[in-house]
């Protein structure tokens, strides 16, 4: 992992401000994300986490199986940048995540499912916002910290 320097943070804000306005349409009442794929300025894929089709999050029912149950950022970003035909290989994802409506730095990486799709569809590197800067890990770190974490 490398931190992101002159211009690349600049680039950076820009996305993690569309991570955030994805983020906010989330129904998940556990947290929020929001995911933009990019590759040379062009967004490629954008979404956030929502429980499948029109069903709710129930606090109450999903919180202790939220990874079953949600439809994760990065997938639906993936899925829909397939659905429209794109090709995903060396672009970057950004990654933001939403609690108690406000905006949350992100811990180490820690999904193992995401991970593996991440590297399967081509994503060269993955941008998180952690509180020493905007944190950038290319796909095979990201997928081998994610599973150790898990």
């Amino acid at each position: 992992m490398r931190y992101l320097q002159g211009q690349e943070i600049l680039e950076a804000d820009i996305y993690f401000k569309e991570c955030e306005k994805e983020a906010r349409k989330s129904r998940c009442q556990k947290s929020q994300r929001g995911v933009v794929i990019v590759r040379d300025g062009d967004i490629l894929g954008k979404a956030y986490n929502n429980p499948p089709l029109e069903m709710q999050c129930k606090p109450e029912e999903c919180h202790s199986i939220c990874n079953e149950y949600c439809i994760h950022a990065e997938d639906r970003a993936i899925h829909e940048a397939n659905a429209r035909g794109l090709d995903l290989k060396g672009s970057r994802l950004y990654h933001l995540k939403i609690k108690e409506r406000t905006v949350q730095l992100s811990r180490n990486p820690s999904c193992p499912n995401c991970s593996k799709w991440i590297l399967e569809s081509g994503i060269a590197e993955i941008d998180l916002n952690h509180e020493t800067g905007y944190g950038l890990y290319n796909a095979e770190e990201f997928h081998e910290r994610s599973l150790a974490a898990a």
